[in-house]
């Protein structure tokens, strides 16, 4: 277990680095909403009701920018080589990358959310939810976005095809996080908000088991 642990705070230290990429990441994610919410000035209303589906969008899309070098870096630099050698099983492996990409990409945009929430009108009494979905919700983000970056690892040139790949995977996670917050805003507090996070939560659950060894098999097969 040491192994792993010493894995994870290297993961940790490269994701919190020089790169800097959550930086980036907060930085377009403010852009978009701040953008938005220009864009719908004097529509107030507007806003409001679609604020959650504006927050949900957004975060999908600035992590798309985040998925394609989980793994590249560590596979052309000969870090999953070692690995290998190691005998460090691939499916620790990639559930480091997924926790290390959530904790870098996605809790970070999850705390500035109520601030972002001021620029598309987002009503106070929502916000407590919003997060409640995020928190349930994007851990399936990163999950399946990590399968999908060991999908092109040994790609130089792949553009679009992570993003088709795993763009309908997305789609449950999407509507049942937006999905959830909506029964709120027009019927109020109801037993469908429940069964709604219920079914995020089963989606994230299952990401967390199925991916990294889908991960792990994807990237095992570059090697044989």
């Amino acid at each position: 277990m040491r192994i792993y642990r010493l894995i994870f705070l290297r993961e940790l230290r490269k994701v919190f680095s020089y790169k800097a990429n959550y930086i980036f990441s907060l930085m377009f994610y403010s852009s978009i909403i701040f953008l938005i919410s220009i864009g719908l000035q004097g529509q107030d209303s507007i806003l409001t009701n679609v604020a959650p589906s504006l927050i949900w969008v957004s975060i999908i899309l600035v992590l798309f920018l985040s998925f394609e070098d989980i793994f590249h870096d560590d596979y052309y630099d000969g870090t999953l080589d070692i690995y290998l050698i190691e005998n460090i099983t691939l499916y620790g492996f990639s559930l480091i990358k997924s926790i290390s990409h959530w904790l870098a990409n996605c809790l970070p945009m999850i705390i500035i959310t109520p601030i972002i929430g001021i620029f598309v009108n987002l009503d106070s009494e929502i916000i407590i939810p919003m997060l409640i979905t995020l928190i349930i919700g994007t851990p399936a983000l990163s999950f399946i976005g990590c399968m999908g970056s060991s999908l092109i690892l040994s790609l130089k040139i792949h553009g679009l095809i992570m993003p088709i790949i795993i763009l309908p995977l997305f789609l449950p996670i999407l509507v049942f996080g937006i999905g959830a917050l909506d029964v709120l805003i027009f019927n109020g507090f109801e037993e469908l908000f429940l069964r709604q996070l219920a079914l995020l939560a089963g989606i994230s659950g299952l990401s967390i088991v199925f991916c990294p060894i889908a991960s792990a098999y994807i990237i095992k097969a570059n090697y044989d």
